[in-house]
């Protein structure tokens, strides 16, 4: 079981989908294994999105955790890369089907000598349920657990998910893209290129 968390998700459609559609995970009275989830309003949508974006072009905050395989990891460590960051949670339906994109980025070989980096960090929940998650989605890039002590998300102003942030090689936030719609992935690979090409 999990921590629950008020973290708003945005909503994909089967056939269509629009950025102010999303739902909101609901306080429960005990931990729960499923999130419970209502519609948020277009406004509370836009709200969100645009507090996200307050970070783009500001030096992305230091991140020190160790990983889900015990690798202690230093953002500060990494400047000269480009970061892709990415917040999720396996409750979360549009992170689960952004996970396999971000995979293929993690291992394509041109971005990787470029300096691409790629870390995904989770929304509270079980080490052991995130494992196996990882396991049954032969998922390889490296996961953390962003917690009550390490407070990731908060401190990247991170409520929505999916969130992904790119992070370019002079340590500053070059791109923050909120969703999992085939546009967002696009925005995802522009700002990565873009972030790569600069020296």
């Amino acid at each position: 079981m999990f921590v629950q968390h008020r973290f708003k998700v945005l909503a994909l459609s089967m056939v269509a989908a629009v950025a102010s559609g999303g739902c909101k995970k609901q306080q429960a009275a005990a931990p729960t294994t499923s999130a419970s989830t209502t519609m948020a309003s277009s406004d509370d949508a836009t709200a969100l999105l645009n507090l996200t974006y307050t970070l783009k072009g500001k030096p992305a905050p230091e991140i020190k955790v160790t990983t889900l395989d015990g690798k202690p990891f230093a953002l500060s460590d990494l400047k000269g890369k480009v970061v892709v960051l990415d917040f999720w949670a396996t409750w979360c339906v549009p992170c689960v089907q952004a996970m396999p994109h971000l995979q293929e980025m993690s291992q394509r070989k041109a971005l990787v000598d470029a300096g691409l980096v790629v870390l995904a960090v989770n929304l509270q929940e079980e080490p052991d349920r995130v494992r196996k998650f990882l396991d049954d989605k032969k998922l390889t890039f490296p996961v953390v657990i962003d917690d009550d002590k390490t407070k990731i998300a908060e401190a990247y102003r991170v409520e929505p998910v999916p969130v992904t942030v790119v992070i370019g090689r002079d340590g500053n936030i070059a791109e923050a893209v909120l969703g999992a719609l085939p546009t967002d992935l696009e925005k995802i690979e522009q700002a990565t290129a873009k972030a790569l090409a600069a020296k």
